[in-house]
């Protein structure tokens, strides 16, 4: 349980910082930026729990884990209102960027 509680804080600001240094996104207030970096890391983390008692390989859980990050920031992008997309390739590599730290703190930090 504290994995998981350190995963979703670790994200979860890492979120936040992403998404206020990048330009390709713009987010109208404060409470959506926490709102949206909340669920996304919050998604993630739980992805990865999910994920590592359904599949046994590493890479597998991974490649799971990554592609539904990668749908549920999508997802939380266009539906939570004050996200503006300027460039769709700055957004897309957000996204990467997005599913990147989830795979690294996912290996990282551990679940007793």
């Amino acid at each position: 349980m504290c994995g998981f509680l350190l995963r979703v804080v670790a994200l979860g600001l890492f979120y936040f910082f992403l998404f206020d240094a990048t330009g390709s996104l713009h987010i109208v207030t404060l409470g959506g930026q926490i709102l949206g970096s909340s669920i996304i890391a919050l998604a993630a983390a739980l992805l990865h729990t999910v994920s590592k008692k359904i599949f046994v390989r590493k890479t597998i859980r991974a490649a799971f884990a990554t592609v539904c990050t990668a749908i549920i920031s999508y997802l939380t992008i266009k539906l939570l209102p004050g996200y503006i997309v300027s460039d769709i390739a700055g957004a897309t590599l957000v996204i990467l960027q997005i599913c990147l730290a989830a795979a690294i703190i996912g290996f990282l930090i551990e679940d007793r």
